[in-house]
């Protein structure tokens, strides 16, 4: 019989929610590129008169959706609670960048690549919490890791298909739907630092897991 859920682990489940889609619109709002999958909504976001936050809301239940497909009869309910983030973090997602950070801009270079590193580091905190929490996964990390064991591939395999998926369509939008280019300097950044970032929350919250 499982263990029973402390209001602390809760508590920090809750927190992660809130702190990821509030990190996410940092790195939107330093606009030097941010990691690919949030740099597709916010190609496809004018495009398609879509707000951000909920083109990754859909983007997420799509994901979770693919779960459901590849899993069948295993599709448990933490992979139904997935549902409850994709709208919850999607709607976070508009408040922030629509309302809370409507009027905020940097014309600072510099002070935006710190942006984008501060961005980095709450969202690799809030990643790094919710894994080691093990109460509901995140839809991408959860299609990822299902996928992943469906084609016997390493986890990387998935993450990064779905980061080239995105990178093509992207590129698609740009060139022939005169899309913002949101794929810079800031999504190689990204690329390079938000591993470790997470890794070394990864030590640092483990003991969260335990109590």
């Amino acid at each position: 019989m499982s263990p029973s859920i402390s209001p602390k682990t809760v508590a920090f489940f809750l927190l992660c929610i809130f702190l990821s889609p509030f990190a996410t619109c940092l790195a939107l709002k330093a606009n030097i590129g941010t990691g690919a999958y949030s740099a597709l909504s916010k190609t496809l976001s004018p495009l398609l008169n879509i707000k951000i936050g909920t083109l990754q809301a859909i983007f997420n239940s799509i994901c979770i959706l693919v779960e459901w497909i590849i899993l069948k009869k295993d599709f448990k309910l933490r992979h139904f609670l997935q549902f409850f983030m994709a709208i919850a973090m999607g709607s976070l997602t508009n408040y922030f960048y629509y309302i809370f950070f409507a009027d905020f801009s940097l014309e600072n270079y510099v002070l935006r690549v710190v942006l984008l590193i501060v961005g980095d580091i709450i969202n690799s905190f809030a990643v790094a919490t919710l894994l080691n929490l093990k109460l509901v996964s995140t839809p991408l990390g959860g299609m990822c890791h299902v996928v992943s064991n469906a084609l016997k591939k390493p986890y990387a395999f998935s993450r990064q298909s779905v980061d080239v998926l995105c990178l093509i369509i992207i590129a698609i939008a740009v060139l022939f739907f005169h899309g913002e280019l949101t794929v810079r300097e800031g999504t190689i950044l990204s690329a390079l630092e938000f591993g470790p970032m997470v890794d070394f929350w990864l030590a640092k919250t483990k003991k969260l897991a335990e109590e």
